[in-house]
């Protein structure tokens, strides 16, 4: 419960764009709780926010192995992935950030 209640402060934070503070809410629950799936999606977020897609793509990855049936953070993903596919022009990019996205799709149309 303890860990829930850092990443929901992070996740305050973040919406506030206050992204140092909202990484150290995320680290606190991290500490109490490294099993807690939305502790990598707030890391991630805050990584995709920094235009960091590339480090943001194995903290989405690792959420969404922890809990596959987190849409939003397959959302996430699918942005990284075009943010990557824009900055390469690599289709392999277009084609991962498409398919995260009909992940989140399926999860909440």
């Amino acid at each position: 419960m303890a860990s829930q209640h850092y990443v929901n402060e992070g996740w305050k934070l973040f919406e506030q764009r206050q992204l140092d503070s909202a990484i150290k809410r995320f680290n606190q629950a991290w500490l109490l709780d490294s099993t807690n799936a939305k502790v990598y999606w707030g890391f991630a977020s805050v990584l995709g926010m920094r235009r960091q897609f590339q480090a943001s793509v194995p903290l989405f990855k690792k959420c969404l192995v922890m809990n596959p049936r987190e849409a939003n953070a397959w959302e996430g993903l699918s942005t990284s992935y075009g943010q990557i596919f824009f900055q390469t022009k690599d289709i392999t990019f277009l084609h991962k950030s498409i398919d995260a996205l009909k992940s989140c799709v399926k999860l909440t149309p």
